[in-house]
């Protein structure tokens, strides 16, 4: 059966557990709940609001930053994290936003994929993307 998930922007709660989350994945340094303060972070959330996947958003303008995109690892290769993004997408879009920009591990697949579609890259693994959600990408 399918699951049913959310897609939301998280409350201060839920920043704090997706600050947790990432520090004891070891994937990035200690993130502190303080370090998500007055930014936007969206969260992938199934039905006993479990986080699933979360990303983090500093938006300006017509332009947004995309970090700390993580899926908890008992909910890898389900397609959260993808689900997440075309989520985000469309909420920008919505806003107005039309680039975004973010800085990506090459050596993590889903993000290695991901940037490969957007065919943004200088300095592998580290790719730096800009993504026009004015143009298709598929």
């Amino acid at each position: 059966g399918s699951v049913m998930v959310s897609i939301r922007s998280m409350d201060t709660y839920e920043k704090a557990q997706f600050a947790r989350a990432i520090t004891e994945s070891d994937y990035y340094p200690n993130v502190d709940r303080a370090d998500f303060d007055g930014v936007t972070c969206y969260g992938a959330y199934n039905e006993d609001a479990s986080l699933l996947a979360g990303v983090m958003l500093i938006i300006s303008g017509k332009h947004a930053y995309l970090d700390y995109l993580y899926v908890l690892p008992a909910y890898r290769n389900l397609g959260h994290g993808v689900r997440l993004l075309d989520a985000v997408r469309t909420l920008l879009k919505n806003q107005q936003v039309r680039y975004v920009y973010a800085s990506i591990n090459g050596t993590n697949e889903v993000s290695g994929k991901l940037a490969a579609r957007h065919r943004g890259q200088i300095g592998f693994p580290f790719m730096h993307v800009r993504i026009d959600l004015e143009e298709n990408h598929g």
